[in-house]
């Protein structure tokens, strides 16, 4: 799977809040740095990382690769925008509710938001965020915390915690989804498969916990819904101790 990695470059804070200074001569601009990135967002969906390329996008704006060079210094910016748009997309504009319904939304959005753009789990970001997106999205997740007694620094952690969390279950949840868009293999056949391989190669006595899951689910039964991967258990544990760390504090422990 290719991966890009964007830095970390103050400079780019021009570009994502739209503070560049406009040239006074010349044609006035006919495209907006979001019309770009949100092309840009429409081919990696369908495309994956490797469609996505300066020349690409121009084409489907039906401008000259040079023109987006006027906008964008390098693709690296625009991945950067276009990573931010993503997280502005799914970001509640403020939080409601106590700070463990607010995250447990935030976390379950940002899951979708990787599922709906896998490209964006292949973007390395070398930095804090930059973007209004990006700085929205923590803004209000520290906001949710506000009332809580932790301090600024233990805020910010909770927050990275659910955050990478979440980033960690979606790279599972998508490599899954698209190898088995490959396979052209429904869910059961896949899951047949793999009960089978396993089977056939674990012995019992080496690997008994693996084997009591098997006998547990013979060949056949009926699946209770989708796996997520640990998503939800691991979620509600997470807060679960975030939650006890906040009520020791208090002394309500």
């Amino acid at each position: 799977m290719a991966s890009e990695n964007i830095g970390w470059d103050p400079l780019r804070v021009e570009l994502l809040w739209d503070l560049r200074e406009r040239p006074r001569r010349g044609p006035r601009p006919t495209l907006t740095v979001e019309q770009i990135a949100r092309t840009g967002m429409a081919i990696a969906d369908q495309e994956g990382m490797r469609g996505l390329s300066m020349q690409r996008v121009a084409e489907q704006l039906g401008v000259g690769t040079m023109t987006l060079y006027t906008y964008f210094p390098d693709k690296a910016s625009l991945l950067e925008v276009m990573l931010d748009l993503v997280v502005k997309d799914l970001t509640p504009r403020e939080s409601r509710g106590g700070w463990r319904s607010y995250l447990e939304d935030t976390a379950r959005a940002l899951m979708r938001a990787y599922e709906q753009h896998p490209w964006a789990l292949q973007i390395f970001v070398g930095g804090p965020p930059l973007g209004p997106g990006q700085s929205r999205f923590l803004e209000t997740a520290l906001q949710s915390l506000a009332d809580t007694n932790l301090d600024d620094e233990e805020r910010l952690d909770a927050v990275m915690a659910v955050s990478s969390f979440v980033r960690g279950v979606a790279h599972i949840s998508v490599g899954v989804t698209a190898s088995e868009k490959v396979s052209g293999m429904t869910d059961e056949q896949i899951q047949g498969a793999y009960t089978e391989a396993y089977r056939r190669v674990l012995d019992p006595e080496r690997f008994p916990m693996i084997n009591k899951m098997l006998a547990a689910a013979p060949e056949g039964s009926e699946s209770t819904g989708p796996y997520d991967f640990g998503f939800t258990f691991g979620l509600n544990r997470l807060l679960d101790g975030i939650e006890q760390f906040i009520a020791t504090r208090s002394g309500t422990a």
